[in-house]
């Protein structure tokens, strides 16, 4: 989501990146790379899992962070999404699972064009399972 930080300062870090892959996997002295950004993160199902699993890591409430994403996907233009956290959350003894969602995810539809992630987050009290599904729309147009 930050192209700035790949690049680095006068290209230092995509030039020490590219010397590296030529190295390792035996490629041509002219490799090009190419660094795209993305236009929106929210429309990623694992930028956005990353993100919830960073928050989580530095003790932020879990319902208001889903909670957030939820909104911040919904603005994007997602059709539905659903976000589930899976271990011990907020620190508690028991292990449970939340689910939040929004719209509709047809999982059950070949058609259905639906972007998943799966990221563990490894807090204080354990690790927390993050899972994210985000529909965008059918991949065919309905042809009756």
């Amino acid at each position: 989501t930050k192209p700035g930080i790949v690049i680095g300062r006068q290209g230092s870090t995509i030039n020490a990146l590219k010397e590296e892959l030529v190295k390792k996997f035996n490629l041509p002295k002219d490799l090009k790379i190419e660094i795209q950004e993305f236009k929106d993160p929210n429309k990623s199902a694992l930028v956005v899992a990353n993100e919830i699993a960073g928050a989580l890591k530095r003790g932020l409430p879990y319902r208001k962070i889903a909670k957030r994403y939820l909104e911040n996907i919904k603005y994007a233009g997602v059709l539905g999404a659903k976000i589930s956290l899976k271990g011990r959350l907020s620190g508690a003894e028991i292990a449970r699972k939340e689910d939040f969602a929004y719209g509709s995810i047809p999982r059950h539809t070949i058609d259905a064009s639906i972007d998943y992630a799966l990221v563990h987050a490894k807090t204080k009290t354990g690790v927390i399972g993050i899972k994210v599904w985000l529909y965008m729309g059918d991949k065919f147009k309905n042809y009756s």
